[in-house]
């Protein structure tokens, strides 16, 4: 017997939630097919089998929690078909990701009706949640239905029956209802590491703003393609190899200086908020920056950022910039001793020459952990950021 534990995915040892059971008690399974789906604070993970043989019993129900080193199911090994119970069939998926035609004849034309082209392991993640998958409205490639296509229907049809159950409770009662929603695990996560951040540190913000105009004017020549985000993270890692104070997290030993600049950035979602890590930042172009930026923001997106990509940060960018707001006051990410805040860039007409003029300025915020840099040093790390920003030839 093989008993198949939980991995520990993240450098933090925190518990998941099984999503997913892709098969059952008594199921063949091949090695390397993927067994279940687990959900961490941070991400989803699958866990693939380690053997072939036969799913003997799963110890951890879907929606049941687990920590690192659970087993989560147990394995017979090179257990051969007659192993698989009676009345229970034996299915071999197709190459091409479609199922096996099963239909009556007689019920071919309902069949090609209601027929939604999506491959099995969608079906059986729309079958386990409930979801109609002629009601889901596919975003993958050629109108094809994604684990995230089947997971919004799921949201959405939740949001929907919780809100007429409370307008007719509320309908019967002649009164306004209010219930509480409870949290997903990364909501958790962030208030946990938001409220440990505020009290384990010592935060201060400090506020400056960066003339782009040059940047705006040239940034096409210089890079097509590249943003804004990617050119703070350059003009951050830039600044971070001349102020290495900062990039730096503080502990019981003492202020640890990293070798290398590994920026998170931080990306919306509406699960919550996600920080993918850029490994090696510093020896990275803007366009590198920028394809590998949007590579992991769809990533986190989906649901299949890897592990590795959410653990090692050693500063972290968060914009805001796309929402209007100008400054503001980010928390930091422990144990990071800085975090960088953009807001909206924006015209402003300044006088010049004894006329007017308009440039382009950028606000940045930078919060920093007062334990392992004083004010100064902070500012012209800050300085040094708006400088290359300002410098658009030295970027790239």
């Amino acid at each position: 017997m093989i008993e198949v534990k939980l991995p520990q995915t993240t450098d933090e040892p925190m518990d998941s939630v099984v999503i997913l059971w892709y098969k059952a008690e008594g199921d063949l399974i091949e090695a390397h097919d993927v067994l279940v789906e687990v959900q961490t604070e941070k991400a989803t993970f699958e866990v693939e089998a380690p053997v072939s043989g036969v799913v003997k019993e799963i110890r951890v129900k879907r929606a049941e929690t687990a920590s690192i080193g659970d087993t989560l199911a147990v394995i017979e090994e090179d257990a051969c078909e007659a192993s698989a119970p009676p009345g229970k069939a034996v299915v071999s998926e197709s190459p091409i990701d479609e199922p096996a035609d099963t239909t009556p004849a007689g019920d071919s034309a309902k069949s090609e009706a209601v027929f939604v082209q999506a491959p099995p392991r969608m079906r059986r993640l729309a079958a386990e949640l409930g979801v109609d998958l002629t009601q889901v409205r596919g975003t993958g490639a050629n109108g094809r239905i994604t684990e995230a296509d089947v997971r919004a229907a799921v949201r959405h049809s939740s949001r929907v029956e919780a809100a007429a159950h409370v307008r007719t409770v509320s309908a019967q009662r002649g009164e306004t209802v209010e219930r509480p929603i409870a949290p997903t695990l990364i909501r958790q996560t962030t208030a946990r590491r938001m409220m440990q951040s505020l009290q384990q540190s010592a935060q201060l913000t400090l506020h400056a703003w960066a003339d782009v105009t040059r940047l705006a004017e040239r940034q096409e020549k210089l890079a097509q393609g590249v943003g804004w985000t990617a050119w703070v993270l350059r003009a951050v890692a830039l600044g971070l190899k001349a102020h290495p104070v900062l990039n730096a997290s503080w502990s019981e030993g003492g202020i640890v200086e990293h070798e290398n600049i590994n920026l998170g950035l931080a990306v919306d979602t509406e699960f919550g908020l996600v920080v993918p890590v850029i490994s090696d930042a510093a020896n990275r172009s803007a366009r590198d920056l920028q394809a590998e930026s949007a590579r992991l923001a769809e990533m986190v997106r989906s649901g299949t950022v890897p592990a590795d990509s959410l653990s090692g940060g050693t500063f972290t960018i968060t914009t805001l910039g796309a929402y209007g707001v100008e400054f503001f006051t980010p928390i930091l990410n422990p144990p990071q001793a800085g975090i960088l805040g953009v807001g909206a860039v924006e015209d402003k007409v300044v006088p010049v020459d004894h006329g007017l003029t308009v440039i382009r300025r950028m606000p940045l915020s930078l919060t920093f952990d007062h334990r392992v840099t004083d004010g100064g040093p902070a500012a012209r790390f800050l300085q040094a950021v708006a400088a290359n920003l300002e410098r658009p030839e030295g970027l790239d």
